[in-house]
């Protein structure tokens, strides 16, 4: 709260004297205590409330170990599936091997002559001829 919020909920009160004496005394009702809980009970809750805190905290490494983990898998499935190696510079269309459908496409993207005809007989050049 800001030193103008303060001034401003103060100048309120001021002017409302029954709501401030009205908070003064919920206040003072909030302070005092609502029921008087034995020292064995106010034990037995702590230690309870204590033993399952570090409970939580034993777990807590293991979410540590889980989210590695994930990790370390998503990544190997990356490199396992991923792009296998540079990619031939013949495969226009990017599906892993050079064929008469890379030609096409080269020759529609206005692409040099002589290389679409270099990729239309590669693609039925028997025995994989290069």
């Amino acid at each position: 709260m800001t030193e103008k919020d303060h001034d401003a909920t103060e100048s309120f009160l001021s002017e409302n004297p029954e709501l401030a004496r009205r908070l003064r005394s919920l206040r003072e009702e909030a302070r005092e205590p609502v029921l008087d809980v034995p020292a064995a009970v106010d034990r037995v809750i702590l230690s309870r409330a204590a033993l399952q805190l570090a409970q939580g905290r034993s777990r807590h490494w293991l979410r540590g170990y889980a989210a590695a983990a994930a990790v370390l898998l998503c990544a190997g499935l990356a490199i396992w599936f991923g792009d296998s190696g540079p990619r031939d510079p013949m495969d226009i269309d990017g599906d892993g091997q050079v064929d008469m459908v890379d030609a096409y496409r080269l020759a529609l993207q206005g692409g040099d002559d002589a290389e679409v005809e270099r990729i239309a007989r590669r693609s039925v050049a028997l025995g994989g001829a290069r």
